[in-house]
């Protein structure tokens, strides 16, 4: 862009242009008085590019400007005077230091600054000088040690964010008294290990919202202040030093006006449910990471508004019927993942209809009973538990996304119809010990049904039935010796099909689907026994095959005509297989021109071991196509160099090791020559060395013979490099 954008504009229609996005370009030059003439444009977004200097002059003409947006960039000084409607500023990671700040300034309209992620060490006086309107400032992510109070007063501040800097008790007393009454209050992640009794007293009745987490603060230091508190409906407590909950917290304000509590890993007990039992208007409760060992005399009976509870990695062993008494009808999401819950009560969830979230993963959980209709369950996770059965009681989940049961002990699966009117993203029943899953139907659309790791045999015909699409079905490690016909049958519903590590044998009864076009595009059966590609196989998977996994099976050799007429196959892994690399598989480099061929190496004859099947010579054999013996891959040079480099059994290339041999034995010759000179030179000096009257050797003079032989020796070197 040019300075004489103006006329462009309007000959354009841009100049009604009201949102501008510019961003995550190449931009660093703002100069040219680019958008001039964009006289009614509100938001502005240059973030994500390599600005480095913001002057006054960059923005001419924007004099409707409201929001600017200069995040990701690389600046370090700026000058916004004469954006007189600016109302949002953001400069979220750029280079900012405490001086830059000054340039901040006669800004009358401006109300909300984002500088996070700075250089910031301090707020100098000038800084937001004739901002006056500015209620909302967050300078998390800087160097902050203090917050400069005569910057604080010459603001109309509402929100104050000053998380993760380094900010100490004693600089937050000066703050205090020039704080005006704030609702929301960020100071985590400061390694505060006291907050001063005074830095909220202007806000006892504004402060909406409070987070202390991430320091080092304790009950008796936290308590007593928060308590003052009579409007908070938000605090967050998480990562600090807390033990227990005092009983004056339950009987103080809060206990009709808090909304969120989190109290996430401190160290609090058993005693802290019975405290929170007061707190009546609570609709979100996260106590992860505590020391609560049980859930009992109905904790929850006063929170009627509780949506969100979560107790995971606790020390919570059992559930009761009660458990969760006053909340059935209001809770939903409900997480104890990470206990150590080896019994539930079979009434425990009886009544929880309307939960969308439910996680019990990792406890020792035997037997578990759920409704028989969970109308608004979303996702629900048992998974790595104990569990000898499927949850009894469950009959119908219409909202179901995902299903997660994985690991556990389950044997066998009731009839059941898993059907949801969403498209379910996960059905998991792996790690098993599952034998027969033949009277469950999975109904609609599943991106994910993975039954690996049990012990399957064989497979009903009518599972998938009813089935739409399952974009991955994984059935690996399991027992099957032939593909299940069911299975197979279900080409058309199968996207990404794994029946990698079982034992199957043959391929040969494996059968298409007689009424619809095969959608299968995937298929992995690595690690089976498999010895030859019948021709009934490809026929039933060529239409829509695009990637082949038949690594390490029992295949000697593949057969050209299968491979003709699969038009979408980009690649065959053969890695593994003891392939004899005759003039019939010669063909093989051909097919590696349009399709990926993995580096899979001949097992036979002995004169081609080792070597890529795509590479060995065929020039011996004369009953192949002429063009064969023209091919060859770029994979072929570097395969011969590595190859040259082979590694030994020890792990060492053999190419290395005679290296490392040569270099061995080069150097003790060296050191044995060195050595035998020396010992000669030395008796040389000592026969022909000249003493004195008192018959020592005179040191001058043995100096001197040194450096002469040195000087000697150079000289010589010198005339054999010349």
């Amino acid at each position: 862009m040019c300075c004489n954008t103006a006329g462009q504009y309007n000959e354009t229609g841009l100049d009604m242009l009201q949102q501008l996005n510019l961003s995550s370009n190449r931009m660093s030059d703002l100069s040219q008085q680019s958008f001039n003439g964009l006289g009614q444009l509100h938001t502005l977004d240059l973030s994500a590019n390599n600005i480095s200097n913001v002057a006054t002059d960059d923005f001419y003409g924007l004099t409707s400007l409201q929001t600017l947006h200069l995040d990701m960039n690389a600046v370090v000084k700026i000058n916004l005077e004469g954006l007189s409607k600016l109302r949002e500023l953001s400069l979220d990671h750029n280079a900012l230091t405490s001086s830059a700040l000054v340039g901040i300034r006669n800004l009358s309209s401006l109300r909300t600054v984002n500088l996070e992620n700075n250089e910031i060490r301090h707020l100098a006086d000038e800084a937001f000088d004739l901002c006056p309107a500015v209620d909302s400032l967050k300078l998390r992510h800087n160097r902050l040690r203090v917050v400069n109070a005569n910057v604080t007063s010459s603001l109309s501040l509402k929100h104050l964010d000053v998380g993760y800097n380094q900010l100490e008790s004693a600089g937050l007393a000066v703050l205090a008294p020039s704080l005006p009454p704030l609702e929301s209050l960020v100071l985590d992640g400061n390694s505060l290990s006291a907050i001063p009794a005074t830095l909220l007293n202007s806000s006892i009745n504004s402060l909406l919202e409070l987070d202390l987490s991430n320091n080092k603060l304790t009950s008796e230091s936290l308590f007593p202040i928060i308590a003052e508190l009579r409007t908070l409906q938000i605090l967050r407590l998480d990562k600090n030093l807390l033990v227990t909950l005092p009983a004056s917290f339950a009987q103080s304000q809060l206990n009709s006006t808090l909304e969120t509590l989190s109290l996430r890993n401190n160290r609090l007990g058993q005693q802290t449910l019975s405290v929170l039992s007061a707190f009546s208007r609570l609709q979100h409760l996260l106590l992860d990471g505590n020391e609560i060992s049980e859930i009992s005399s109905k904790p929850f009976r006063r929170m009627n508004s509780l949506h969100t509870l979560s107790l995971s990695n606790n020390r919570i062993t059992r559930l009761y019927n009660d458990s969760f008494h006053g909340i059935e009808r209001t809770v939903i999401h409900l997480s104890l993942a990470r206990n150590q819950i080896g019994q539930v009560e079979v009434g425990t969830f009886s009544s929880l209809y309307y939960v969308r979230r439910l996680d019990l993963s990792d406890n020792r959980i035997t037997q578990l009973s759920l409704p028989s209709v969970m109308s608004q369950l979303n996702y629900f996770s048992a998974a790595r538990n104990l569990l000898l059965e499927f949850p009894a009681g469950l009959r119908s989940t219409p909202l179901l996304l995902s299903l997660d049961l994985s690991s556990n002990r389950i044997s066998r699966l009731p009839r059941f119809d898993l059907f949801s009117n969403n498209r379910m993203q996960l059905i998991d029943f792996s790690n098993n010990a599952l034998e027969n899953i033949d009277d469950m139907r999975y109904l609609g659309s599943v991106d994910v049904l993975n039954l690996s790791r049990n012990r399957l045999s064989s497979v009903d015909a009518a599972i998938l039935n009813r089935t739409t699409t399952v974009q991955l079905l994984d059935l690996s490690r399991n027992r099957f010796v032939r593909a299940p016909s069911s299975i197979t049958r279900a080409s058309d519903v199968v996207i990404n099909l794994r029946l990698d590590h079982n034992r199957i044998s043959s391929l040969s009864d494996w059968t298409a689907s007689t009424v619809y076009r095969s959608n299968l595009e995937k298929l992995s059966l690595r690690g089976n026994v498999i010895r030859e590609l019948p021709t009934s196989f490809m026929s039933a998977v060529r239409a829509s095959l695009t990637e082949l996994d038949l690594r390490d099976n029992g295949l000697t050799t593949l057969d050209r005509q299968l491979f003709d007429d699969v038009p979408y196959l980009t690649g065959v892994l053969l890695a593994g297989n003891p392939l004899d690399c005759d003039c019939r598989l010669a063909w093989l480099r051909q097919l590696a021109l349009r399709v990926t061929v993995d580096k899979a190496r001949c097992s036979s004859p002995t004169d081609v071991i080792g070597t890529l099947a795509i590479c060995y010579n065929v020039s011996h054999c004369d009953d192949i196509d002429h063009e064969l013996y023209n091919i060859t891959h770029d994979i072929c040079w570097q395969d011969d160099f590595e190859l040259t480099t082979t590694t030994s059994p020890g792990g060492v290339t053999d190419s290395l090791a005679l290296i490392v041999g040569l270099s061995i034995a080069a150097a003790v010759l060296l050191i044995i020559v060195v050595v035998v000179a020396w010992y000669f030179c030395r008796r040389y000096r000592r026969r022909h060395t000249p003493r004195s009257a008192n018959g020592d050797t005179s040191m001058t003079h043995g100096i001197t013979d040194a450096y002469d032989t040195m000087a000697e020796t150079d000289d010589i070197q010198l005339e054999t490099k010349a």
